[in-house]
């Protein structure tokens, strides 16, 4: 398949402190904050460029996120990969939201 025009882009929830120094790979195009000053979520993406088929990348964000508390912790928003296929059809993959439960 071949996507055009593809974007990746996802979110680090509130609480979720992502390590700027870091940051990401490869680096990304973009990385916007909303909600509150103390408690932001970030809002990542690539601009990929046209895809064919065999397009393999491995893509990291670094973060951390105190878990003191049991329970279900929510990490990520969901993420999606977004572009155009050979028609001009949107085509759209998404990905859930990672949540880690602490005991």
């Amino acid at each position: 398949m071949i996507l055009n025009g593809a974007k990746l882009q996802g979110g680090l929830t509130a609480g979720v402190i992502f390590d700027e120094s870091t940051g990401t790979s490869p680096m990304a195009s973009g990385v916007n904050t909303t909600g509150k000053v103390d408690k932001p979520n970030y809002v990542i993406n690539w601009q990929l460029g046209d895809l064919t088929n065999g397009y393999n990348q491995a893509y990291y964000v670094t973060f951390s996120k105190q878990l003191k508390d049991a329970g279900v912790h929510t990490i990520t928003g969901d993420w999606s990969v977004e572009g155009k296929d050979a028609e001009g059809n949107t085509v759209r993959v998404g990905f859930n939201e990672l949540s880690y439960t602490v005991n």
